[in-house]
């Protein structure tokens, strides 16, 4: 009986959203339509197991040994893939959770891209960024 597992906040604040993530197991998103979803990295970062429909563009850069994907268009696909979920065991979890956090920190560490970006243009313009 999930009525007494899920809660159902609403629109909140991102203080809560980020509390509320860090506390979670599971992260389920359940859009229709998105290019990226930004809240799904977070979800990632605070490690928590996703499950994503698998229509997005997310599949690009995840795979499913890192997150569980279901097929919208399927009656029950969701329900099947939460209980699948559920039934993992602990090393299971806690490998899809680690290999989606390491590559979500690889594809998504803002120093690397930063750095990336300052020796782009100092070879593009031919001079040196301060890095202060």
């Amino acid at each position: 009986n999930l009525q007494n597992k899920v809660q159902w906040l609403g629109s909140q604040p991102k203080e809560i959203v980020i509390k509320e993530l860090q506390s979670s197991d599971v992260f389920i998103l359940t859009s229709w339509s998105e290019g990226f979803p930004n809240v799904l990295v977070e979800a990632v970062f605070a490690k928590a197991i996703c499950i994503v429909p698998n229509h997005l563009s997310i599949e690009k850069v995840f795979n499913d040994n890192q997150m569980l994907f279901y097929n919208k268009f399927i009656q029950n696909d969701l329900s099947n893939t939460i209980i699948d979920c559920i039934n993992f065991d602990d090393i299971k979890k806690q490998k899809m959770v680690k290999s989606a956090y390491d590559t979500a920190n690889f594809i998504f560490d803002y120093k690397k891209h930063a750095l990336e970006f300052c020796s782009f243009f100092e070879k593009a313009l031919n001079f040196k960024i301060s890095q202060s």
